[in-house]
């Protein structure tokens, strides 16, 4: 019985109890925040897609982000302004999707796009998409911040096709 009355064994043992209650308390703490933020996610998503939205959809989101609401003409002065160019976001994406499109469509269908931003950024997307390739090849050369922010469309950057 001498362990017990030995008041330095008695205030350790006081302090391994409270840090295991204290342990506890933050544990159970922790695990019902999580399990409500996951709950809060999947019934977002589940109302996001029961109104009608798209796998598709929360990718073009990014590409919006990303290209700004410019229109076609607009499209190099918005996101690649002389003074401010970043050249991995501008040699990589925006002027390869900037001369694909200008390929691709004729001036009139280019000043249509330019009228409805959603199906320019769908048209955005489907040259991102067709440049896939050369896009991240490009990202990977230059590296810069946007290889983080295109992953959610391109996926990995540093994936194999």
């Amino acid at each position: 019985m001498e362990f017990a009355q030995d008041p330095n064994n008695l205030n350790l043992i006081i302090l391994v109890a409270a840090g295991v209650a204290i342990g506890l308390i933050f544990f159970r703490v922790a695990q019902n925040i999580l399990k409500t933020v996951l709950i809060i996610g999947v019934v977002g998503l589940a109302v996001y897609f029961w109104q009608g939205g798209s796998v598709d959809e929360l990718g073009q989101e990014s590409i919006g982000l990303f290209f700004k609401e410019s229109s076609y003409g607009a499209m190099l002065e918005v996101n690649c302004p002389e003074k401010k160019a970043d050249k991995s976001r501008c040699d990589c994406v925006v002027n390869p999707v900037f001369e694909d499109l200008g390929k691709k469509y004729s001036d009139a269908q280019l000043d249509e796009l330019d009228d409805n931003w959603e199906d320019f950024r769908r048209e955005i997307g489907v040259s991102m998409k067709e440049n896939k390739k050369e896009i991240r090849k490009c990202l990977q050369e230059h590296g810069g911040k946007y290889i983080d922010k295109l992953k959610d469309f391109f996926g990995s950057i540093g994936e194999k096709e």
